[in-house]
């Protein structure tokens, strides 16, 4: 069994062994039907109750979203990206104007990358079919 509280132990690095961590934590809790969200106030199951606990706390957690941008890029989890973009509103929501355009700009550098990295691709598949 894994020890998911490994997420919330801020003396070691957020890592993407975490992250890994993190996709299995959150795919376990999206994958069953009774936790109809990562925010349930009740969850059926003892995995269900925990994934409930440590995904709030490192959403409420004001330092966490600065681990989103890694999240993004090594996750291979889509419901996990979708909670590391919970994280980036949550935080721009209640962050001064300052702080939740640095977070936005991170956000936009990502999504901006992915795009060339899909354009590349697509240049190179019409170069070799051309």
């Amino acid at each position: 069994n894994t020890d998911y509280t490994i997420l919330l132990d801020k003396s070691s690095p957020f890592d993407e062994s975490k992250i890994r961590i993190l996709d299995e934590l959150v795919s376990a809790f999206a994958n069953n039907p009774e936790n109809l969200n990562v925010y349930n106030i009740y969850c059926h199951n003892q995995l269900g109750q925990q994934a409930n606990h440590i995904l709030t706390s490192l959403k409420l957690d004001p330092d966490f979203w600065r681990n989103v941008e890694m999240i993004l890029e090594k996750s291979q989890s889509t419901p996990t990206k979708f909670f590391a973009l919970q994280v980036l509103d949550e935080i721009v929501r209640v962050s001064e104007i300052s702080m939740a355009l640095k977070i936005l700009r991170i956000a936009g550098k990502h999504f901006l990358i992915k795009k060339r990295k899909e354009l590349e691709i697509c240049l190179d598949i019409s170069y070799e079919t051309g």
